[in-house]
């Protein structure tokens, strides 16, 4: 047990040397070969003589870059109106396409609201033939129901489309939406 003890302290008492951590005169040290280093470094020093060359050389810009500012905000004000009419254009292209899905949902409310007014006279009559001719509207109108069904599946797909392609293209969210 006691060899055991004695084994573990060592390897203990070892590792700790070999990880003892720097001393303040090491760090110290080295933080002076670090200045050392950074003096040995040219350093530009500005004074007020530069900063006036400086001045007067944005100034002769200034008076060189006139008619090219001029020509710069009339490109600016194209830009703007262009993006005004970009805007204008998705905002439409969105409305006219959710207005395109309202339609086509509308139009397969009003057949399923037929349908259901058809089976419950179908089921109120006692006529054989009154029964024949309603199960015939029933079964044109569910054709039309499922039409109409595709139709909004299709405006529905033609919106997502559209929305995919505005996002490809980088325009705003804010223009989307109604």
């Amino acid at each position: 047990m006691a060899k055991k003890f004695l084994c573990c302290s060592l390897v203990g008492w070892s590792c700790m040397t070999l990880a003892w951590p720097q001393g303040l005169a090491e760090v110290a040290e080295k933080e002076k070969e670090r200045r050392a280093r950074q003096k040995d470094e040219s350093v530009r020093e500005y004074t007020d003589k530069d900063l006036e060359n400086v001045k007067q050389e944005e100034e002769a810009d200034s008076e060189h870059s006139r008619p090219a500012e001029a020509e710069a905000s009339s490109e600016r004000a194209e830009g703007v109106e262009s993006a005004r009419n970009e805007e204008e254009s998705w905002r439409e292209r969105m409305r006219s396409a959710r207005e395109a899905v309202s339609e086509s949902k509308k139009s397969a409310a009003a057949i399923e609201k037929k349908l259901a007014e058809i089976g419950m006279q179908r089921l109120g009559s006692t006529d054989m033939m009154v029964i024949l001719s309603l199960q015939e509207e029933e079964r044109r109108l569910q054709k039309e129901l499922a039409q109409a069904q595709k139709e909004v599946t299709a405006q529905e797909k033609r919106l997502l489309e559209l929305e995919s392609v505005a996002k490809k293209s980088r325009i705003p969210p804010g223009w989307l939406r109604e």
